[in-house]
Formats: structure tokens, C-alpha cells, sequence
């Protein structure tokens, strides 16, 4: 799986970089409890919007790939509940990860595959493009797949056929979220950044503050089972 390599997802000095976990679910109750069972360290979850429960972790807030999938996988899996990571780096790189309900990851998508100087086949290009027909399900009714594609298209780096470079990260992960009904303000903080900035929603004070039950060891090396993007 191509990924921003690490120490590379969160440490950019320009712009905002951050993570967060939007979760299909109309029970913040039982999204929780299962955060308070599987997170590290603390962690922030919304209330209810659209049928969409946001959650801000800490630990998500530092480069580690594995952590980060380790959580996705265990949340949609308890949960039963469709899950997208969103990654920003730096306010220019969008990056989005889509677990279905039984914690598998079925889709994803990376603006920019090659931003961190990697190299980066044709075949990983076009699985990090993203897939219309997978996120077709999770989109608000009257959603088609042209306009998915067309989204995808703006978020992708000009090299790649879109405006990356010309336009915030923000902006782009906003006209995703909005297909999706996910509030695109939430979409757009993280652990850290909402602490600094808590007005930057007008629900900030309904969010739950949460604590990990325990502390874990480093994060296994785990793999993720994966299903084939439909095309």
C-alpha cells in the first residue's frame, strides 16, 4: 500500500496537517464506547450530523501509519459501521482511507501518491485514484458517480489531471464531504487543531472528551484484509 511516508504526514510547517475518523453511525453512545476501548491515549467524538460521528484521536495526530490503520480497522469493526480516515498534510495533500463494516479497507484515494518522493507505479496510481462505485454507497441520494469522479478529479495533483497545487487541501476534501453529507468543517480539524481552535465549530462544547481505557504497546504490524475496488 503506498502511503505519505513517515514523519512526513504531520509535520508540515505552512499549512494544516491533521487526522480524523468519520464514522456511519447514529448511536455516538456506542461509537464512545468503542473509541474508549481501542484508542491509546485521549480522544474527541461529535455528536450526530447526518448520520455521520466524528472522532479526533490524539494518537492519530503523530506519523504512524500502522496506529492509524490499527484504530480504523478496530472502530469499523466493532462498530459495524462504514469508517473514512481523512488525512491533510500541509493543507496541500488529501488522502482518504474507506473501511467498510467489517473493517475492511475498500477503498482510497492520495492526491499526490508521489509527494514525499517515492516511486510510485501506474498500477498504485490508479488504485489510489479512488473508486466512484465504492463510494457511491456512503454519498447523500441523487449522488452519481459522474459527480464522485469529478471531485476526485479536482483533488488530484496537476500531474495527476487535477488542481492539488492551486487550491487548499480544505477546499478539496470539502467538495468530497459534501457529497457525502459529512459536516466539512469536522472533516477539516484534528486532535490538536481542534483543541487550539475550538470555535471553529459551533458544536465544539457537545463533543465527548474521552479516555483510554488502557494503555497499548506499540501498534502490531498488522494486515489489513482488503477487497478489490469495483471499477
Amino acid at each position: 500500500m503506498t502511503r505519505p511516508a513517515a514523519g512526513g504526514i504531520l509535520t508540515g510547517n505552512m499549512g494544516a496537517s491533521y487526522v480524523n475518523y468519520q464514522i456511519r453511525s447514529n448511536d455516538p453512545a456506542a461509537v464512545i464506547a468503542a473509541v474508549e476501548q481501542f484508542i491509546t491515549t485521549q480522544a474527541l467524538v461529535s455528536p450526530e450530523r447526518n448520520g455521520w460521528v466524528t472522532v479526533y484521536d490524539e494518537a492519530s495526530d503523530r506519523p504512524d501509519q500502522a496506529e492509524i490503520d490499527r484504530l480504523a480497522h478496530d472502530l469499523s469493526l466493532a462498530l459495524h459501521a462504514p469508517l473514512f480516515t481523512f488525512f491533510v498534510h500541509d493543507s496541500a495533500l488529501v488522502v482518504y482511507f474507506l473501511f467498510d463494516e467489517e473493517g475492511c479497507l475498500i477503498d482510497e484515494f492520495n492526491s499526490a501518491p508521489d509527494y514525499f518522493g517515492q516511486v510510485v507505479s501506474e498500477e498504485a496510481k490508479l488504485r489510489l485514484a479512488g473508486s466512484p462505485i465504492s463510494l457511491e454507497p456512503y454519498c447523500k441520494p441523487g449522488t452519481n458517480r459522474a459527480d464522485i469522479d469529478a471531485v476526485l478529479k479536482y483533488a488530484r495533483a496537476p500531474l495527476e489531471g487535477g488542481f492539488a497545487t492551486a487550491v487548499p487541501a480544505e477546499q478539496r476534501l470539502r467538495h468530497l464531504t459534501a457529497l457525502l453529507g459529512i459536516d466539512g468543517r469536522r472533516a477539516t480539524l484534528g486532535f490538536s487543531l481542534f483543541a487550539r481552535t475550538p470555535s471553529a465549530l459551533p458544536d465544539a462544547a457537545d463533543f465527548v472528551h474521552v479516555q483510554s481505557r488502557r494503555r497499548r504497546p506499540n501498534p502490531r504490524n498488522q494486515v489489513l484484509p482488503r477487497i478489490p475496488p469495483k471499477r
